[in-house]
């Protein structure tokens, strides 16, 4: 175990080698619906491994005057409430399963929207167990239109000429929803023939190409995945989120070089992204280029660090490995202060006693 081992070089060196090239997940899965979606907040749940992510979309000719206020309810945990950022972007993490509405307040000139958004399990409560082992998250896209007060016209999918779905012709679309409602029905290789179907009406139609990438690796199919990824960005060279899940299906391949060029190119591509540094620091430990990987988890606990917090407990090690011992036990006291129910807790605190007696 990391923290029980016979010296502090040996465990910090178990800690590394012990699980990274073990399992990854893709990461994010779109579950999309037509009358309204989204993107981004940066509000935590509790005890969850789940995330949402959203985009709000005003009609073409308006503008913001205020910032969305965005509401994601359901019945097992308390009401989350969040900003979207200037682009519309909003994100919620940290979310058990459950059924969760989102919903948006833009102000007077708009309409409240609303959406449902069903989110399953990707694994374990974050950091329990082998941390390499787990999906850390798995997040839900969707896009929400807001439609402004005394329009009758509906704003958003089908019809709406600068929205993703734009060059998606109406059968394509209706295939896309029909694949996405089988799949959270558990129904997936129903899903995953409308969404070759969908691919093959849309062939430019990135969401799909994710889609059908995520229901592939449901399966068990990591090869399909990784091909139907690498089809995408074929087609979608500039797709930041297939390149991500691109980079991390060849990571959870333990395809290192690969995985490490494509996450790099991820980075470059959307370098505010604290979840693509993320994944190049798990990639560049996994290759043991410790030193790299530290500037990696160094840039995602600066700008998100809370939202991911397993990246502290990987710094902190780093820092335990360099003989850093007072910024170890900070970082790892960070990751406690984050995740405070993790099972091995107590070991950690006392790994966090002997970094400050040896500092």
């Amino acid at each position: 175990m990391f923290f029980k081992s016979c010296s502090l070089f040996t465990r910090c060196r178990a800690f590394f080698l012990s699980g990274s090239a073990t399992l990854f997940v893709l990461l994010v899965s779109l579950s999309v619906s037509y009358a309204q979606r989204t993107s981004g907040v940066n509000t935590s749940g509790t005890e969850g491994n789940e995330e949402i992510q959203g985009r709000i979309f005003f009609p073409p000719g308006y503008e913001s005057r205020s910032r969305p206020v965005i509401k994601l309810q359901s019945l097992s945990s308390p009401e989350l409430t969040g900003v979207a950022d200037r682009d519309g972007n909003f994100r919620f993490t940290s979310l058990r399963p459950d059924q969760y509405t989102i919903v948006v307040d833009a102000g007077d000139e708009y309409e409240r929207a609303t959406d449902t958004v069903s989110i399953g399990n990707s694994g374990p409560v974050p950091a329990q167990g082998n941390p390499f082992g787990l999906a850390i998250p798995l997040a839900y896209q969707v896009q929400i239109y807001l439609k402004p007060k005394g329009l009758n016209a509906t704003i958003g999918p089908p019809g709406t000429s600068n929205t993703v779905f734009a060059d998606v012709p109406l059968p394509a679309q209706e295939l896309f929803k029909q694949a996405l409602e089988n799949a959270r029905a558990g129904n997936r290789p129903r899903a995953i023939e409308q969404l070759k179907a969908t691919i093959s009406q849309a062939p430019r139609f990135a969401l799909a190409y994710n889609e059908l990438a995520v229901q592939y690796l449901r399966t068990g199919a990591q090869l399909q995945a990784v091909d139907t990824l690498k089809e995408g960005l074929r087609i979608n060279p500039e797709d930041f989120t297939l390149r991500l899940n691109y980079g991390i299906a060849l990571l959870n391949q333990k395809k290192f070089d690969a995985a490490e060029a494509e996450l790099r190119q991820a980075t470059h591509n959307h370098n505010a992204d604290s979840t693509a540094h993320y994944y190049l620091g798990l990639t560049l430990m996994s290759e043991q280029k410790f030193d790299v990987a530290r500037s990696e988890f160094e840039s995602v606990v600066k700008n998100g660090g809370d939202k991911l917090a397993l990246a502290h407990k990987y710094l902190g090690g780093i820092y335990w490995r360099n003989k850093m011992y007072r910024e170890a036990a900070d970082e790892l006291e960070k990751y406690l202060k984050l995740e405070p129910k993790v099972a091995d807790a107590a070991k950690i605190r006392d790994t966090i006693k002997e970094l400050r007696h040896k500092s």
